[in-house]
């Protein structure tokens, strides 16, 4: 090589070095007057997805990733199963109490009314149910009402667990077909489907299922669900058993649900006596003084929409939703009936203040209250 095409080289070589440095000692300058900015709008970008990165000076909610899930977080009201998935709600679950007591002219015999509650969180099993034995089998063949309410409760109770578990309809129709007694009675039943948040049950006579929401900003519940009573006339109910009616006739109900609502299941002798604005005033009284987060004592509730429906059931002065039916008919009466009561109150909930499992059905000789853990 010549020496003017060294020296053109050299200056080359000189040239590129000087370029370079300034590159350097410019990057270093925009890095650090304007990394800050940078920096978040890398974090977003990977965080967002390439396809859907965004200029920090578009959006400044979130000055770092670390904020941005606390945000998440907060916005799911820490229901969400992972703050990366806010879309995926947490699975939920169901506590359940109940409280039960014949007739005051039946205490010898015991209650007609049988219920079921389940609360299984191995296999996320989570049902309840109320049936009310048919009063006139007594009354008319000397045949105790309550065996074939037990029977279809224990029958259709056992059909919804594992290895089965059949819906509500299905087991009911189960719990039919097998009963190996004579007698009929009403049935109210529901399960949770945890993954899917919905309650789904069947409802075939006149006891009855409320669901009841927190109304925002306020320590009083609202009604999201309620059942309506079926009857072929007055104080004749659908009922399943011996010439009965088929379980088909019954009304299926499926209800979205969400943390803290409250489910009440109760036969007639609660909702005959006690008007729903009733059993809300109740739940809001134990809403105000719950420690729970927005849960209610379930234990106390139960007791106390227990009580309110016996003492009501006892005056004759008091208006009643019975009273109100048989005026409608044409009947004159005058306060409460006289009546089994039973009922059970479940919370919905992510995380069960107990987690044992349980698998309570009526028991045989039930004469006097009964407060069953979930």
């Amino acid at each position: 090589m010549d020496g003017g095409a060294r020296g053109f080289v050299c200056r080359r070589g000189r040239i590129g070095w000087f370029w370079a440095g300034g590159l350097v000692a410019g990057s270093w300058w925009w890095w650090t007057s304007q990394g800050e900015s940078t920096r978040r709008w890398l974090l977003q970008r990977d965080e967002q997805g390439a396809d859907r990165a965004f200029h920090p000076q578009q959006d400044h909610r979130f000055p770092d990733a670390k904020q941005r899930h606390q945000e998440i977080a907060r916005a799911g009201e820490g229901n969400c199963t992972n703050p990366r998935s806010p879309n995926k709600p947490a699975s939920l679950a169901m506590e359940c109490r109940s409280a039960a007591m014949p007739s005051p002219t039946k205490f010898h015999l015991g209650s007609e009314d049988a219920f079921y509650i389940i609360a299984e969180p191995q296999s996320r099993t989570y049902a309840a149910g109320v049936f009310d034995g048919i009063g006139s089998w007594r009354l008319r063949h000397k045949i105790d009402a309550a065996l074939y309410a037990r029977d279809l409760a224990a029958l259709t109770a056992q059909k919804l667990l594992p290895p089965q578990s059949l819906s509500s309809m299905e087991a009911l129709e189960y719990g039919v077909a097998h009963n190996s007694y004579k007698g009929s009675s009403t049935a109210c039943i529901l399960a949770l489907d945890p993954d899917a948040r919905r309650i789904t049950g069947i409802n075939v006579g006149d006891s009855v299922a409320l669901i009841l929401r927190e109304e925002q900003g306020m320590a009083k519940v609202g009604t999201v669900f309620r059942t309506t009573e079926q009857r072929h006339k007055f104080n004749q109910p659908y009922q399943l058993g011996t010439g009965g009616d088929p379980v088909s006739s019954g009304t299926l109900f499926e209800i979205d649900v969400q943390e803290s609502d409250i489910v009440v299941l109760g036969t007639d002798g609660l909702f005959d006596n006690l008007f729903d604005e009733e059993v809300m005033s109740i739940i809001d009284h134990n809403l105000s003084d719950s420690q729970m987060g927005g849960l209610v004592d379930l234990t106390s509730t139960a007791n106390e929409l227990l009580r309110a429906a016996f003492e009501r059931s006892q005056s004759y002065s008091d208006r009643t939703p019975f009273e109100e039916e048989c005026r409608k008919e044409g009947e004159s009466y005058f306060g409460g009936k006289p009546d089994d009561i039973s009922v059970i109150v479940c919370n919905v909930c992510v995380r069960p203040h107990d987690h044992s499992s349980e698998f309570v059905v009526t028991p045989q000789k039930e004469n006097v209250e009964h407060n069953a853990r979930r």
